[in-house]
């Protein structure tokens, strides 16, 4: 296992690639355990796959219709949109419908979430304030970066503003997802937007490197601008609409190749069998 776990790592391009396991139920945990261990550096998402709708019925227990899938993402490797979600096409074709026939954009929230390495201790020069204007919430610009030991109570914006922190709902101490300077140059190119004012806070989201890029090849129309001037866009064309796999997957066909052929796959390519299948002797 040791040698088949380096020739493993060999294998894979650190700066772009991704390694793709697929697992039953009895072995899921020990094997994202082995997979954390094994490439510490990688950000790691487990799909869950409906291979059997009906259920494989067990006595006293939950009929299983599931199994799992591993995917290891190494350096700039990322998901990008293949037209479906995996999920709602199966579950409703009218809503299917629908869905991709709408042409909003979905923009990316502001606000980064602890599980994506989003706490404060995590990216200390991302956690300073956003100013708005106390009576109307219009947005104003940020405050100081704080240093990572420095009581955020510390800072007293100025007179008629407030500052609204990247605080999680439990009170966690999160972090934005942009720097001071990437904020303010969203905003001056338009694509820095909020919710509604409540009197202490307002959502933030913006458009995200892609959506910029799919902006700037046309692929947007601007039907207006809200209070704060950003762009209210939507797609030209619903091809174009950026729709990506969730984590679960309900559709047929999604790996048919078979366990047995991806071990010998797997000798073939380094020589060394993973583990051996009771169907391979």
């Amino acid at each position: 296992m040791v040698e088949y776990d380096a020739e493993t790592k060999r294998l894979l391009n650190p700066k772009d690639s991704v390694l793709i396991v697929t697992i039953d139920e009895k072995e899921y945990l020990h094997l994202g355990c082995l997979l954390e261990e094994l490439f510490p550096e990688a950000r790691m998402q487990m799909i869950t796959s409906v291979i059997n709708p009906k259920g494989n019925r067990r006595d006293n227990e939950f009929s299983r219709c599931e199994e799992y899938i591993f995917f290891v993402y190494l350096g700039r490797a990322a998901i990008v949109s293949n037209g479906t979600d995996m999920l709602r096409e199966s579950m409703d074709n009218s809503n299917s419908e629908k869905l991709y026939e709408d042409k909003s954009v979905r923009l990316r929230a502001l606000l980064r979430q602890a599980s994506n390495h989003g706490k404060r201790t995590d990216r200390p020069n991302l956690f300073y304030p956003l100013l708005f204007e106390k009576k109307s919430g219009k947005f104003i610009g940020h405050g100081p970066v704080l240093d990572s030991l420095e009581n955020r109570n510390s800072y007293i914006p100025p007179e008629g503003v407030v500052a609204m922190w990247p605080i999680g709902a439990n009170g966690t101490e999160l972090t934005w997802n942009l720097q001071p300077s990437t904020l303010m140059e969203k905003h001056r190119q338009h694509f820095l937007s909020f919710g509604k004012w409540d009197g202490k806070k307002r959502t933030g989201y913006y458009l995200s490197e892609s959506q910029e890029r799919n902006f700037k090849n046309g692929l947007y129309n601007v039907i207006g601008q809200d209070d704060d001037g950003a762009y209210i866009i939507e797609l030209k064309s619903t091809e174009d609409k950026d729709v990506r796999p969730m984590t679960i997957w309900n559709k047929k066909h999604i790996l048919p190749v078979s366990m047995e052929l991806l071990i010998l796959m797997v000798y073939f390519m380094i020589g060394v069998f993973p583990f051996r299948s009771p169907f391979m002797q």
